[in-house]
């Protein structure tokens, strides 16, 4: 797609398939894009700072380092633009999830919880992405200060304060998000399906165009000033 739409690549870095790193080529590279997942990503993060090279994140699973990374980005005026997911949809619903939550912070009646499905070779667990969905209803709740990840179906006792975060793994499931509010008497959801991995693809493109001039860290937030 980047090809398609006029970018020029120059390199590809994939290990388990034979194609090594070049920091040559890392250095005549306007930005780079990393998907390679949460044990290089860092290593990754940091290489494209001593290149001088802005880079895209898409990797998850790594934020624990996140503000590690944040200070050598300073250090090395460098730029790195993180997403836990590149799809506008996605985005759009992590906004959604932060009004809802507000909302539902004053109705005590309602318990939350947190799904997500992916394909089977997903590294992490529970996605980075219901990670967000679940940091962000903490954030803006006056009930629950932690979340708590299980497996679907699985039914463990919990604080009041925990709020569950459920996975699955299937196969050739793209991506499934959904945020669940239930009481004794109903129940509220918002959702997210990915069809096809166009949308991360498209998304991440999107995020590297908009991030070539630009110096310090960014989120899809800045790129849609949400």
């Amino acid at each position: 797609m980047a090809k398609e739409i006029g970018h020029e690549i120059i390199h590809i870095s994939d290990p388990p398939q034979n194609m090594p790193f070049d920091m040559a080529k890392l250095q005549e590279a306007d930005v780079a894009i990393d998907y390679s997942g949460p044990d290089s990503a860092v290593e990754n993060i940091y290489r494209c700072f001593d290149a001088k090279t802005a880079v895209v994140i898409g990797s998850t699973g790594w934020y624990d380092m996140l503000p590690a990374v944040s200070e050598k980005c300073v250090q090395h005026n460098g730029t790195f633009f993180y997403s836990p997911n590149y799809s506008i949809g996605v985005n759009i619903l992590f906004k959604i999830n932060e009004i809802l939550a507000r909302f539902m912070s004053s109705f005590g009646q309602y318990a939350a919880e947190v799904h997500e499905v992916h394909h089977l070779k997903k590294l992490d667990k529970p996605s980075g992405t219901a990670i967000r969905l679940a940091n962000d209803i903490i954030n803006n709740s006056e009930i629950y200060k932690n979340w708590v990840c299980l497996p679907e179906g699985e039914q463990i006792s919990t604080q009041i304060t925990d709020m569950p975060v459920y996975y699955l793994r299937e196969p050739d499931v793209v991506g499934i998000h959904e945020v669940k509010y239930f009481s004794d008497i109903d129940e509220l959801s918002i959702r997210h399906k990915a069809n096809s991995r166009k949308g991360f693809v498209l998304g991440t493109l999107i995020a590297t165009e908009w991030i070539i001039d630009k110096r310090g860290i960014y989120t899809m937030s800045d790129l849609l000033n949400f």
